[in-house]
């Protein structure tokens, strides 16, 4: 199983490598990644969704959970 970051590592990561005088574009070409993408998650803290990007970035997979009402209004899982 591939090691992974959480998003938090993955900013401070990325902004030291900029302030070391890297630019955006050659931080996100060494990840493979948009340059946008890089941006966002360094100077806004987007947790980006698309699976690819996630998996280039060493980030964990998205797990998604369908929730339900049930006769009372209240949420349930099935």
């Amino acid at each position: 199983m591939e090691q992974t970051v959480s998003l938090a590592s993955l900013r401070e990561a990325l902004l030291k490598r900029n302030a070391n005088d890297e630019s955006w574009a050659d931080i996100s070409r060494s990840y493979g990644v948009g340059v946008a993408v890089v941006w966002r998650i360094a100077n806004e803290g987007y947790n980006p969704k698309d699976k690819d990007v996630r998996s280039k970035l060493c980030l964990p997979e998205l797990v998604t959970r369908e929730v339900y009402r049930n006769e009372k209004g209240r949420f349930i899982s099935r």
